[in-house]
């Protein structure tokens, strides 16, 4: 499996996101994931919003490792491991588009059919996020 956790850093870490990255970087293996309930209860006083945010973040901008799946947050150590967490990830994106075919009125593969590719810069993704 590549090792994500080489990727060069974009920005420094918050303390919140060095706290994450050792918590979770600690749990490896699938079978010993934090759910969230958990996590959030670990984070007194953090959103749940704002740990979702901070864990996209370690992933995206600083390459960490982190899967995610119905049992909680992990470290993946197999490339199952990662499989599963992306079959994860690619069941909520169809999900949310399910639900944004039935706002625009239309099926599912009309609306894929139909799609342009918006290619936005991170600033402004991170922007829509914060709204």
């Amino acid at each position: 499996m590549e090792d994500l956790s080489i990727r060069p850093d974009h920005g420094q870490m918050t303390d919140l996101e060095k706290d994450l990255k050792e918590l979770i970087g600690a749990r490896r293996g699938e079978g010993n994931a934090i759910p969230r309930e958990r996590l959030m209860d670990l984070f007194d006083g953090v959103s749940e919003r704002q740990v979702r945010r901070a864990i996209k973040h370690l992933v995206m901008e600083h390459g960490i490792p982190i899967a995610s799946g119905p049992c909680g947050y992990y470290t993946p150590v197999t490339e199952e491991e990662v499989d599963r967490s992306c079959r994860y990830y690619h069941g909520y994106a169809m999900a949310c588009l399910t639900v944004e075919s039935r706002l625009r009125g239309c099926s599912l593969p009309a609306l894929v059919g139909q799609m342009g590719m918006d290619f936005i810069s991170r600033k402004d993704a991170k922007d829509a996020e914060e709204e």
